[in-house]
C-alpha cells in the first residue's frame, strides 16, 4: 500500500514537473528556441521570411484560413529566444468587418480553450452606432475589444487593433507563460 501511494505520488509529480516545462505553440512549433529556429520551422509550413527589426522577426503567410497574415516573432530581451507570436489579419476598413472576424475568431478560440478568463469589449462616447464613428473610435484609442484565453502553457489574446503603419485589424498574440516568466524575471532583476 505504502509503494503504491509512493508510486501514484512520483507520477503526479513528474506529470506537474513536465507540465511546467511545455511551451506554447504556434502552428505547433513551441514558442521557445532561437529566432532562427522557429523561423525555419514557420518557413516549412509554408511562411515566408520577411525581415528582421527592432528585435521582431517577420513573417508572412496563411494562419487560419485567412492569406497574407502577418506574423511578427518576439524575443527576449538580450537573447535571442522566442518568446511571444503576434499575427497581424489582413487590414479592414469596415468596422463591420473588423468585429466580424474577431467573433469567428473568438467562437472558435472558446471552442479549443473554453470561455475567455477575461472580455473588455467597450467604446468611449460613442453617439451612434454608425460603422464609421466605431472606426473613428478605433483610431482615437477610444475603444477596448479583446478576449484573453488561458491555455495551461500561456496566453492567446484576441483584440481588434489601429496602428498607423498598419491601419485597422484583428491580432491574436500568442505568450509563452515560460518565456513570459523569465522577461518578468529579468525586468524584476533590474529593480
Amino acid at each position: 500500500m505504502k509503494r503504491l501511494l509512493v508510486l501514484g505520488c512520483i507520477v503526479l509529480l513528474s506529470g506537474m514537473l513536465s507540465a511546467q516545462s511545455e511551451h506554447l505553440a504556434f502552428k505547433g512549433v513551441p514558442i521557445d528556441g532561437t529566432a532562427k529556429e522557429f523561423s525555419k520551422n514557420m518557413q516549412s509550413k509554408g511562411f515566408e521570411l520577411l525581415d528582421t527589426e527592432d528585435g521582431k522577426l517577420m513573417l508572412r503567410g496563411s494562419f487560419c484560413g485567412r492569406p497574407n497574415c502577418l506574423v511578427m516573432v518576439n524575443m527576449m530581451e538580450n537573447d535571442d529566444v522566442v518568446s511571444a507570436v503576434n499575427v497581424l489579419f489582413e487590414r479592414e476598413i469596415a468596422w463591420y468587418a473588423l468585429s466580424n472576424n474577431y467573433d469567428t475568431l473568438k467562437n472558435m478560440l472558446t471552442e479549443k480553450y473554453g470561455e475567455p478568463v477575461e472580455v473588455k469589449e467597450s467604446f468611449v462616447n460613442l453617439y451612434s452606432e454608425e460603422d464609421f464613428l466605431k472606426i473613428t473610435r478605433l483610431q482615437s484609442h477610444d475603444c477596448e475589444w479583446r478576449s484573453v484565453f488561458e491555455t495551461g502553457v500561456g496566453q492567446i489574446v484576441l483584440s481588434i487593433e489601429y496602428r498607423l503603419e498598419y491601419g485597422s485589424f484583428v491580432m491574436l498574440e500568442y505568450r509563452d507563460r515560460i518565456n513570459g516568466m523569465k522577461i518578468r524575471a529579468a525586468a524584476i532583476e533590474d529593480l
